[in-house]
Protein backbone atom coordinates (compact mmCIF):
# COMPACT_ATOMS: atom_id res chain seq x y z
CA UNK A 1 0.00 0.00 0.00
CA UNK A 2 0.98 3.31 -0.65
CA UNK A 3 1.54 6.07 2.09
CA UNK A 4 2.26 9.67 0.90
CA UNK A 5 4.88 10.98 3.77
CA UNK A 6 4.37 14.72 4.69
CA UNK A 7 7.63 15.92 2.76
CA UNK A 8 6.27 14.06 -0.65
CA UNK A 9 2.75 15.69 0.00
CA UNK A 10 4.57 19.04 0.01
CA UNK A 11 6.56 18.81 -3.11
CA UNK A 12 3.42 17.77 -5.04
CA UNK A 13 1.89 21.36 -3.43
CA UNK A 14 4.77 23.18 -4.36
CA UNK A 15 5.15 21.73 -7.61
CA UNK A 16 1.34 22.53 -8.46
CA UNK A 17 1.51 26.24 -7.20
CA UNK A 18 4.63 26.73 -9.32
CA UNK A 19 2.98 25.45 -12.35
CA UNK A 20 -0.56 27.19 -11.64
CA UNK A 21 1.41 30.85 -10.92
CA UNK A 22 3.83 29.50 -14.27
CA UNK A 23 -0.25 29.35 -16.29
CA UNK A 24 -1.42 32.70 -15.08
CA UNK A 25 1.79 34.45 -15.95
CA UNK A 26 1.26 32.75 -19.78
CA UNK A 27 -2.31 34.56 -19.90
CA UNK A 28 -1.24 37.43 -17.84
CA UNK A 29 -1.55 39.39 -21.20
CA UNK A 30 -4.72 38.28 -21.94
CA UNK A 31 -6.25 40.16 -18.38
CA UNK A 32 -5.64 43.63 -19.96
CA UNK A 33 -5.68 43.80 -23.53
CA UNK A 34 -3.69 47.04 -24.96
CA UNK A 35 -3.28 48.20 -28.43
CA UNK A 36 0.76 47.25 -27.64
CA UNK A 37 -0.55 43.64 -27.43
CA UNK A 38 -1.36 43.76 -31.30
CA UNK A 39 1.60 43.86 -32.49
CA UNK A 40 3.13 40.62 -30.51
CA UNK A 41 -0.32 38.83 -31.01
CA UNK A 42 1.77 35.65 -32.64
CA UNK A 43 3.77 34.54 -29.34
CA UNK A 44 0.53 35.78 -27.23
CA UNK A 45 -0.84 32.70 -29.01
CA UNK A 46 1.77 30.40 -27.86
CA UNK A 47 1.34 31.49 -24.62
CA UNK A 48 -2.22 31.29 -24.17
CA UNK A 49 -2.47 28.16 -25.59
CA UNK A 50 0.03 26.71 -23.30
CA UNK A 51 -1.09 28.55 -20.43
CA UNK A 52 -4.69 26.89 -21.02
CA UNK A 53 -3.20 24.15 -21.40
CA UNK A 54 -1.95 23.86 -18.08
CA UNK A 55 -4.98 25.11 -16.10
CA UNK A 56 -7.20 22.73 -18.47
CA UNK A 57 -5.10 19.71 -16.95
CA UNK A 58 -5.28 21.11 -13.18
CA UNK A 59 -8.78 21.34 -13.14
CA UNK A 60 -9.48 17.35 -14.66
CA UNK A 61 -7.11 16.48 -12.15
CA UNK A 62 -8.61 18.19 -9.55
CA UNK A 63 -12.10 17.00 -10.91
CA UNK A 64 -10.93 13.40 -10.70
CA UNK A 65 -9.32 13.44 -7.47
CA UNK A 66 -12.47 14.85 -5.94
CA UNK A 67 -15.08 12.69 -8.08
CA UNK A 68 -12.92 8.95 -8.13
CA UNK A 69 -9.97 9.23 -4.91
CA UNK A 70 -7.44 6.76 -5.83
CA UNK A 71 -6.91 3.59 -3.53
CA UNK A 72 -9.30 1.04 -2.68
CA UNK A 73 -12.54 1.79 -1.08
CA UNK A 74 -10.48 5.13 -0.21
CA UNK A 75 -13.16 8.06 -0.21
CA UNK A 76 -12.25 11.87 -0.08
CA UNK A 77 -13.39 14.29 2.80
CA UNK A 78 -16.37 16.54 1.47
CA UNK A 79 -14.42 19.29 2.46
CA UNK A 80 -11.87 18.34 0.29
CA UNK A 81 -14.25 17.45 -2.74
CA UNK A 82 -16.24 21.08 -2.58
CA UNK A 83 -13.00 23.17 -1.81
CA UNK A 84 -11.84 21.03 -5.20
CA UNK A 85 -14.66 21.58 -6.98
CA UNK A 86 -14.80 25.39 -5.99
CA UNK A 87 -11.26 26.16 -7.11
CA UNK A 88 -11.61 24.02 -10.44
CA UNK A 89 -14.95 26.65 -11.16
CA UNK A 90 -12.88 29.94 -10.36
CA UNK A 91 -10.13 28.12 -12.41
CA UNK A 92 -12.59 27.75 -15.16
CA UNK A 93 -13.84 31.36 -14.77
CA UNK A 94 -10.57 32.59 -15.33
CA UNK A 95 -10.26 30.35 -18.20
CA UNK A 96 -13.42 31.80 -19.79
CA UNK A 97 -12.51 35.18 -19.21
CA UNK A 98 -8.94 34.79 -20.97
CA UNK A 99 -10.23 33.31 -23.71
CA UNK A 100 -13.00 36.34 -24.64
CA UNK A 101 -10.33 38.01 -23.56
CA UNK A 102 -8.02 36.65 -26.68
CA UNK A 103 -10.93 36.66 -28.78
CA UNK A 104 -11.63 40.44 -28.28
CA UNK A 105 -7.34 41.17 -29.42
CA UNK A 106 -8.45 38.52 -32.49
CA UNK A 107 -11.68 41.02 -33.71
CA UNK A 108 -9.95 44.12 -32.56
CA UNK A 109 -6.90 42.92 -35.00
CA UNK A 110 -8.92 41.41 -37.34
CA UNK A 111 -10.41 44.73 -38.07
CA UNK A 112 -7.84 46.82 -38.17
CA UNK A 113 -6.57 44.76 -41.21
CA UNK A 114 -9.61 44.63 -42.65
CA UNK A 115 -9.52 48.52 -42.12
CA UNK A 116 -5.88 49.03 -43.37
CA UNK A 117 -6.70 46.96 -46.29
CA UNK A 118 -9.58 49.16 -47.34
CA UNK A 119 -8.22 52.20 -46.69
CA UNK A 120 -5.38 50.80 -49.05
CA UNK A 121 -8.21 49.76 -52.02
CA UNK A 122 -9.58 53.59 -52.00
CA UNK A 123 -5.82 55.22 -52.47
CA UNK A 124 -5.63 52.69 -55.35
CA UNK A 125 -8.83 53.68 -56.17
CA UNK A 126 -8.95 57.13 -56.29
CA UNK A 127 -5.37 57.59 -57.19
CA UNK A 128 -2.95 59.94 -56.81
CA UNK A 129 -1.87 63.29 -58.27
CA UNK A 130 0.53 61.99 -61.58
CA UNK A 131 -0.16 58.48 -60.94
CA UNK A 132 -2.94 56.33 -62.79
CA UNK A 133 -5.74 55.27 -61.05
CA UNK A 134 -6.72 51.10 -60.94
CA UNK A 135 -8.80 51.08 -63.71
CA UNK A 136 -6.02 52.80 -65.57
CA UNK A 137 -3.24 51.39 -64.40
CA UNK A 138 -4.85 48.04 -65.91
CA UNK A 139 -5.30 49.59 -68.81
CA UNK A 140 -2.04 50.41 -69.04
CA UNK A 141 -0.68 47.51 -68.73
CA UNK A 142 -2.78 45.88 -71.74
Amino acid sequence: MYVQTKRQKTIETVVTVVLLIFAVWLVSPFIKIDRSDFAHRDSLGWRLALGLTIMVIFIGKWAFDALAPQGLARKASNAKAVALILLSLLVLGFVVYVVAQATVLFLKTSAQENQQEQTSLNYLDRGSPGRPTAPEAVSLRL
